[in-house]
């Protein structure tokens, strides 16, 4: 699956985050696109800084699946807490709207480090590991654990984003370690204002090798 997100940014508060799905491409029938459709950035809590940020979409499940052929609301409120110098802890808490109806679909419990660099140009560098209780509406509860690069740079008013990201399944048949690149490039109008353009694409399994 392949996805693009257009951003648009004015506000001062990082309490507050809304993102438009503005296209959806896939090679086949899928279910609803995960709730957590963002690139990860230096964008972290300071010492003892408590912030929430919430996102919106919508997606459109499968054809063949449950939910029919309508459309699925999704949203995630995720409080974080500035836990240490570089260091930041938060909980998402995922929901879905289908046919009406409001469901919880697990949580993601995450921690972030960005280490120290010049926050207005130049390179700098993070990760984020989350373990994450799934439970997408229609479809078996699982675990699974992601990992994720966080490899930024910004010139002349311009942030690129990089998130090399892999998930790996703890539960139900299917074991196999996912490959989940997603990218990033904002330009700043002014102070307040960003506009910008996300990419995420599901690559698929990895191959590990069997050195026994």
């Amino acid at each position: 699956m392949h996805c693009f997100r257009l951003n648009y940014c004015r506000t001062t508060l990082r309490s507050l985050a809304l993102a438009l799905i503005v296209e959806l491409m896939a090679t086949g029938p899928v279910s609803a696109a995960p709730a957590d459709m963002r690139v990860v950035t230096d964008d972290i809590s300071a010492p003892s800084e408590v912030g929430i940020e919430f996102q919106t979409n919508v997606a459109k499940p499968a054809v063949n699946d449950s939910l029919g052929q309508g459309h699925v609301f999704q949203g995630i409120i995720e409080p974080a807490y500035g836990i240490a110098e570089h260091w930041e802890a938060s909980l998402q808490l995922p929901v879905e709207q289908v046919n009406g109806a409001w469901y919880g679909t697990g949580f993601n419990s995450e921690l972030q480090y960005v280490a120290s660099h010049d926050e207005a140009k130049g390179f700098y560098w993070g990760g984020r590991a989350e373990i994450n209780n799934v439970k997408p509406v229609g479809i078996q509860e699982s675990w699974q654990s992601e990992w994720r690069a966080v490899l930024g740079y910004r010139v002349d008013g311009w942030h690129i984003v990089l998130n090399p990201s892999i998930t790996v399944p703890h539960t139900g048949s299917d074991r196999q370690i996912t490959f989940e690149p997603s990218a990033k490039v904002v330009h700043q109008i002014d102070p307040q204002t960003d506009v910008g353009l996300e990419y995420f694409v599901e690559a698929g399994p990895i191959a590990l090798l069997n050195c026994t």
